[in-house]
């Protein structure tokens, strides 16, 4: 929690998640998107992929949730905005890295980037502002 922590400029943090295979049924049942590239395996090797892939928003869901559990409660998030430049699949183990940018007064802007083996797919462009 961050209250703890003495933050600066240049820290670096990181997490692994392990995207488990039901991760896109719940996404699905939660938010209505049953897309068959996001809940049917099959669907997933026929369009190219590995085999179903990870919505977006539920990748997204991951970083915002790394980022809660470090920064502390998820009312703290103040804005985040995220580019995406590739895709994960369920059973994949995500690395989510974040470097601090800004700690100004009750602020702290991050920089972020998330891998699946080795290669980043998605990269924060801008930055996460988290209220201590």
């Amino acid at each position: 929690m961050l209250s703890e922590k003495r933050i600066k400029v240049g820290d670096e943090f990181y997490v692994l998640r392990e995207i488990d295979l039901y991760r896109p049924i719940y996404f699905a049942g939660a938010t209505g998107i049953f897309h068959p590239i996001y809940i049917d395996p099959l669907f997933g090797k026929l369009a190219g992929f590995r085999g179903n892939i990870l919505h977006e928003y539920c990748l997204t869901s991951f970083v915002i949730s790394a980022l809660c559990e470090w920064g502390g409660k998820k009312s703290s998030i103040k804005s985040i905005n995220i580019k995406f430049k590739g895709w994960t699949n369920p059973g994949d183990i995500i690395k989510i890295e974040w470097t601090v940018k800004r700690v100004k007064g009750k602020e702290i802007s991050v920089l972020f980037r998330v891998y699946v083996r080795e290669k980043e797919i998605a990269k924060g462009n801008g930055f996460i502002i988290i209220s201590r």
